[in-house]
């Protein structure tokens, strides 16, 4: 369409001077139709249904699963998306969250008055809300400074009302026991939030880098480990471990480097026994604490 301003008599107008009725790309069908955001809704009688199943504690993609179980439809063909369930239930409950923050807030800091080797930070968005919150117990602290050569790093969305992915840093002392050395609520999953968390943490830890770190394929979580204003100790070691070491690496670590590169390329982990093959892969690195990790009990004590 072509619209251009004409004299009319004594009077300016805008006139269309070319219309093109052809689509130039193709339409959308009546099933895609349903997505586009004038077209979603969510019915009055699924409103309620959403904020019990939230109360109850379902995650956002569980509460999905059930109307679309409960209505007996195919996945996906709800009249509305993930996103749009958030929103509305952010809308419902946003007095409650934040009067919940506010209570985690002074938890916090009757742990202080009570341990003073307790730490922990968070951050405020612009609307004066809480954004990020990392704690971590002083015999936590303590633990770590014996037992962080290598640490797991693993971020996941647990079944809780705010959806709010929880990270924890973990790892295993000389008797194979899983230890937590911290924890941290992010508002999201971007580069920013993981890097606020690692360079907290550290300062949590006085600054002791890990030997080993593991992580999950998250790619903002990579890059937060690898952005450039991070100390040059944390670099990337491979699509799935992060290594932090400042000495140079043995032709012994070379090899399995190599290894750990084929193994890396040629599959995804589907399911625990594949992460212990893995873990088998990681004895190359120099440390040989990894090969202590118990990937199950971490796993477990996670849960």
């Amino acid at each position: 369409m072509l619209v251009a301003i004409s004299t009319i008599g004594v009077e300016e107008k805008w006139v269309v001077k070319y219309l093109n009725n052809d689509h130039n790309h193709e339409l959308l069908d009546d099933k895609e139709v349903q997505f586009l955001p004038a077209y979603r809704s969510i019915p009055i009688v699924d409103q309620s249904r959403i904020m019990l199943l939230s109360k109850a504690g379902c995650s956002i993609s569980l509460i999905m699963r059930v109307l679309e179980l409960e209505k007996e439809i195919c996945t996906g063909n709800l009249p509305f998306l993930e996103k749009d369930i958030r929103n509305f239930i952010q809308s419902q409950s946003g007095i409650g969250k934040e009067s919940d923050a506010s209570d985690v807030l002074k938890l916090c800091k009757s742990l202080k008055d009570i341990d003073d080797a307790f730490k922990y930070e968070f951050t405020i968005d612009e609307s004066n809300k809480l954004e990020h919150i990392i704690w971590a117990f002083g015999d936590s602290i303590r633990a770590y400074e014996a037992f962080g050569d290598v640490v797991v790093f693993d971020t996941t969305y647990r079944i809780n009302r705010y959806d709010m992915p929880l990270g924890i840093w973990v790892g295993v002392d000389n008797h194979r026991n899983t230890i937590l050395f911290g924890c941290v609520l992010l508002r999201d999953e971007k580069i920013s939030s993981f890097t606020w968390a690692l360079k907290t943490f550290l300062a949590f830890v006085e600054g002791k880098y890990p030997k080993t770190i593991l992580t999950d394929q998250d790619p903002a979580l990579k890059e937060a480990i690898a952005i450039k204003y991070l100390p040059f100790r944390w670099r990337l070691k491979s699509s799935e471990a992060t290594t932090w070491s400042g000495a140079k690496q043995s032709s012994e670590a070379q090899k399995g480097s190599e290894r750990l590169k084929e193994f890396s390329s040629s599959k995804m982990f589907r399911g625990l026994q594949e992460f212990r093959s893995y873990l088998l892969v990681m004895s190359h690195l120099e440390d040989e604490d990894v090969q202590k990790l118990n990937y199950e009990g971490l796993s477990e004590a996670n849960h």
